[in-house]
């Protein structure tokens, strides 16, 4: 009822719950019927989500591509959520791991907030190099996006598990992949996202030998979670 108080934001988390994205067979036409689908937490989520895209301008919001932005969001969410669901066979897991690749990376868009054109310009310059990136914006910001994100993730009062997964997406090395936990899911889906945007498909190929190394998951399950 609180939700449905709101019909801007109903309207948006509607649009996005009917996407191809979940593939429902029938329309999901009302709050109720997302959170019986979705769950609680994932709708949550897409709630505090579309709360931090309010606060971006139309024309903000073009020149950064929000649309793109959150396309790939729910990719990372979605793939997320398989993962988990795939080693774990735990459906509440399987949800806090959407939820958590889908705000993987939403201190980007606070930062974008606080200084939109030189965040624009370094995210352009290093969208491939996630170390430099993160090493631009703490430059710019005193903060990288992952704490950022981290930050708002405590304000909103989600788990401490989606918290730490967010704090450290680009922090791999220390990652266990024979105990998976929402960071490992979340992850690696994040960087197998990043490896289907690959244009060169030999260097794709090359990074997930990169990723069967370190994981231990086969070759071509992580081909196929990349195509997923």
């Amino acid at each position: 009822e609180v939700l449905e108080a709101d019909p801007a934001i109903v309207g948006k988390i509607l649009k996005t719950v009917n996407s191809s994205f979940f593939g429902f067979g029938t329309r999901v036409s009302n709050c109720e019927q997302a959170v019986a689908s979705l769950g609680i937490e994932t709708v949550r989520a897409l709630i505090l989500q579309e709360e931090v895209f309010s606060t971006i301008s139309g024309s903000l919001a073009q020149m950064f591509d929000l649309e793109k932005w959150r396309l790939r969001s729910l990719k990372v969410a979605r793939l997320s959520k398989m993962i988990m669901k795939d080693h774990t066979d735990n459906e509440s897991l399987a949800e806090d791991a959407f939820v958590a690749g889908m705000l993987l990376n939403i201190g980007e868009t606070l930062l974008l907030t606080y200084n939109p054109y030189k965040y624009i310009i370094l995210n352009n310059e290093y969208s491939r190099d996630f170390e430099k990136k993160l090493r631009g914006e703490e430059e710019l910001f005193g903060e990288n996006h992952a704490s950022v994100g981290a930050y708002l993730i405590q304000l909103w009062g989600l788990s401490y598990e989606i918290g730490q997964a967010v704090a450290s997406h680009h922090s791999t090395e220390d990652l266990d992949y024979s105990s998976l936990s929402i960071r490992e899911a979340s992850s690696l889906a994040d960087r197998l996202v990043t490896i289907s945007e690959e244009s060169d498909s030999e260097i794709g190929m090359f990074q997930i030998k990169d990723l069967n190394e370190v994981s231990k998951i086969p070759e071509e399950k992580l081909v196929a979670y990349s195509k997923s």
